[in-house]
This record gives C-alpha cells, sequence and structure tokens, in this order.
C-alpha cells in the first residue's frame, strides 16, 4: 500500500523504504535541478552513479571523465552547489539540461529511483530523506511510541499453531497489548 501510493517510509529495524542514502541523494540532485534549485558536489556525484553517460542514440549527458573525476572525494569537496543551468561546469551536457528541464530525465531512472522521485514531488524532499512512517512487527515496536499507529491483523502460521496452547495464546495477548500501547493519540 505504501510504495503504491509513493509514501516515504523506513522499516523500525534494518533496510528496506527510502533508506537508500546514496538513490536519495541522487534524486535529490535531480529534483532539485529540474526546480531550479542548488545541488551540492555528493549529490551530484551520487546521481552520476544514477544516470547513463549515454542514451540509446549515441547521445552523450556527460563529457567523458565527468563521472571518474568524481569518483575522488576531494573533487566532490571542490564543487560549489550548482543550478541546471550551471551544470556544465561539472561536465554535463546541454542533451543532460534539456533532459532534466523538460522531465524526461526520468524515464532514464530505474524503478526504484523513479518512484522516489515521484515521491518527492508529491510529499517533497524532506519526506523522502526523513521519512516519518515507520513499518515493523509488532516485536520490533516494543519500547517504541507514535502519536499514530496502525496495527495490521495478519497473524502467521507459526503463531497460529502456538495460539493453540494457553501460553502461546497468552503470549500473543501480550503481543498485541504491547503493539496496541504504543499509539499516543489514535489506533
Amino acid at each position: 500500500y505504501l510504495n503504491e501510493n509513493l509514501i516515504p517510509w523506513k522499516p523500525i529495524k534494518g533496510s528496506g523504504g527510502y533508506v537508500a542514502p546514496a538513490r536519495i541523494s541522487a534524486v535529490t540532485c535531480l529534483v532539485k535541478m529540474a526546480r531550479g534549485e542548488r545541488a551540492d558536489g555528493q549529490e551530484i556525484a551520487d546521481m552520476l552513479k544514477l544516470m547513463p553517460s549515454r542514451l540509446d542514440d549515441g547521445g552523450e549527458l556527460f563529457v567523458r571523465g565527468t563521472k571518474k573525476w568524481f569518483e575522488d572525494a576531494d573533487n566532490r569537496k571542490k564543487i560549489y552547489p550548482v543550478t541546471l543551468a550551471e551544470s556544465d561546469c561539472f561536465g554535463a551536457t546541454d542533451k543532460f539540461k534539456e533532459l532534466v528541464s523538460s522531465g524526461h530525465y526520468k524515464e532514464l531512472l530505474e524503478d526504484p529511483a523513479r518512484k522516489a522521485v515521484a515521491a518527492a514531488e508529491k510529499h517533497g524532499l524532506e519526506a523522502i530523506k526523513a521519512p516519518t512512517v515507520r513499518v515493523g512487527t509488532c516485536h520490533a515496536s516494543k519500547g517504541l511510541e507514535s502519536d499514530h499507529v496502525v496495527a495490521f491483523n495478519q497473524v502467521p502460521n507459526p503463531t497460529v499453531r502456538a495460539c493453540e496452547e494457553q501460553t502461546g495464546m497468552d503470549e500473543e495477548c501480550r503481543m498485541w497489548y504491547t503493539t496496541v500501547t504504543r499509539a499516543r493519540h489514535k489506533l
């Protein structure tokens, strides 16, 4: 549901959701440039990893050697934040500028990055940089609180079998109590 509706989320524990720092940095660069805002050297470097150097028709998006130059962290620090109009200073071609300004750059992105761009356009860059929706199991939510909690009642087969005995049922009841008491305001 969350992914289908472009709602940025992060797991309570582990990885997944919108927790992909380099991808989010690259998407931030592209969205900022499309808006006429400035992107910094690290965002540009991450964007270069995400975008192809050439198009299928042979057109170049970046001057030869641009991606290699950005592999050096010291070089990335030398780049001051730039707008799309100034992007030739780091090796972007007119074709790159055209794709970004028209929004057609999205067609070159893989699905996760394309969805992150759509989520950023819908909810803002901060929503994909620091998602406030957290997803996890009842067990992972122990000790945490949130203003709003949604609990789904899908019970896995091992839990169903464990509930056939009184001790398993008691444990499951304690777990549900823990789950429903995570909400500060609304369950």
